[in-house]
């Protein structure tokens, strides 16, 4: 749980749910856990951490607009998130746990100075 990785004054921040899990998704026949929130600072990103299943150490974390699965009103619309989930399981978003909190404060820092970037 990346909760180990990132002290409960940062995940308040973040307006994550208190450690709990989003979703489960699935991607090349391995399952991942989706932490994710909304940040409610414009232009208001999606905060995504997502871990594997079979193995917690295994992380990656992105910042992306666009509307997630609970806003999601089409079909086209839940494809488009569930891609951007897609995207972030890759080399250029996996991150060490131990550099998680410090990459989620400077993304939240970024976003309430109004620098925020994709």
């Amino acid at each position: 749980m990346f909760a180990k990785y990132v002290s409960p004054d940062v995940v308040f921040r973040a307006t994550f749910n208190y450690y709990e899990e989003s979703i489960s998704f699935e991607k090349d026949g391995q399952r991942f856990t989706v932490y994710h929130t909304k940040y409610p600072v414009p232009p208001e990103p999606n905060l995504v951490v997502i871990e594997a299943g079979s193995d917690k150490e295994e992380l990656y974390f992105r910042a992306f607009l666009g509307k997630y699965s609970g806003e999601c009103g089409t079909e086209e619309e839940e494809d488009r998130f569930s891609d951007e989930l897609s995207k972030i399981i890759s080399p250029e978003f996996r991150i060490e746990g131990k550099n998680l909190e410090r990459k989620l404060i400077e993304t939240l820092d970024r976003i309430d100075a109004g620098l925020f970037e994709e």
